[in-house]
């Protein structure tokens, strides 16, 4: 692809992260579809992690001065070389892309346009398009779009598919923050944890990215440990935005698997905040004096009270969630 001249200089500049391990199989489409990207002042950022097949071979093939190619001289892993490539990267914004992923022709242009609009916002993702066994097929993930529906989601699961992502380097820089090691198969997931102090996340409404199925993922080899780190990433994300509550009361309200009475619950709120009658504050101080000592569980012996702080915290669930849908979620 030929050199692209005449791009704006007010056009910022976009380094497109791009780690490869053994990538023959798919990674030219993955390239192509960073190259040929309406916006075109970007820099693609290859690092070929000591890779054993040809992949080396099909990425120096490609003749494209917005190329930066690197090998690592050992076998750094992932969030190594993730943080390699945070480090060489000289754009404004950093998008993220797996060797594996198919972006969409607009991906980058759609995403820039959106942060350059709202600098409030750090982190951006989007709507995905699932690949199966090489076969687009008629899936989509969708996950919340709003910067607080997403920072709720948080303390349930992952609410990003990481190669959608665009975000905004000069607040990696500032607070320091990288991909922490700490959490193998996870590390995306603590990412957006520390960043999400410092900024709005959104995810747009539109299908950005073709995200590809396969056994050889993290997320289907690793499938059982990445749940047992997603699940201390979890407890420590609520413990930090909820510290009234004890760490059996986080087991039990996040993590069990039913609430006892819930439809009972359930139907004692709503009247109770469908009153007109009472303002938010004094809503909640009737709930929690009325119902103090109610429990969900005999075992866990859970106050009601703490349920109720959690649905109507101040800045995380002033959302458009029915308390049903709280709930629900919650127990999910």
């Amino acid at each position: 692809m030929d050199e692209n001249i005449g791009i704006p200089t007010n056009f910022p500049l976009v380094s497109v992260l791009l780690p490869v391990y053994n990538g023959e199989k798919y990674v030219s489409d993955t390239i192509k579809s960073i190259l040929k990207q309406t916006y075109t002042n970007i820099e693609l950022i290859i690092i070929n992690d000591c890779s054993t097949d040809y992949s080396e071979e099909i990425i120096l093939s490609f003749n494209d001065k917005r190329i930066r190619y690197y090998k690592n001289v050992s076998n750094l892993k992932l969030i190594q070389t993730l943080n390699k490539g945070l480090v060489l990267s000289k754009g404004k914004y950093i998008v993220r892309i797996d060797a594996d992923d198919i972006a969409h022709p607009d991906r980058i242009q759609i995403q820039v346009d959106f942060l350059e609009k709202n600098p409030e916002y750090i982190l951006v993702g989007s709507k995905v398009q699932l690949l199966k066994n090489d076969k687009l097929v008629d899936e989509f993930i969708d996950y919340f779009e709003e910067d607080l529906d997403i920072k709720f989601a948080m303390t349930i699961y992952c609410p990003f598919i990481h190669p959608s992502v665009i975000i905004r380097k000069s607040v990696l820089v500032e607070y320091q923050i990288e991909y922490d090691s700490s959490f193998l198969h996870a590390e995306d997931y603590v990412l957006w944890i520390k960043l999400s102090k410092y900024g709005k996340f959104h995810n747009l409404n539109q299908v950005l990215l073709t995200y590809r199925i396969h056994d050889e993922q993290i997320s289907s080899k690793f499938l059982d440990f990445q749940l047992k780190q997603m699940r201390k990433i979890q407890i420590d994300y609520i413990s930090e935005n909820f510290p009234f509550l004890e760490k059996k009361e986080i087991d039990f309200i996040f993590f069990s698997e039913g609430i006892c009475d819930l439809n009972i619950i359930i139907s004692k709120l709503e009247r109770i905040f469908s009153s007109k009658s009472l303002n938010s504050n004094a809503k909640k101080r009737f709930v929690s004096k009325k119902y103090k000592n109610l429990v969900l569980d005999n075992k866990n012996r859970v106050n009601l009270i703490n349920l109720i702080k959690i649905l109507f915290n101040n800045h995380i669930f002033s959302c458009r969630f029915t308390i049903k849908q709280k709930i629900s979620l919650i127990r999910k």
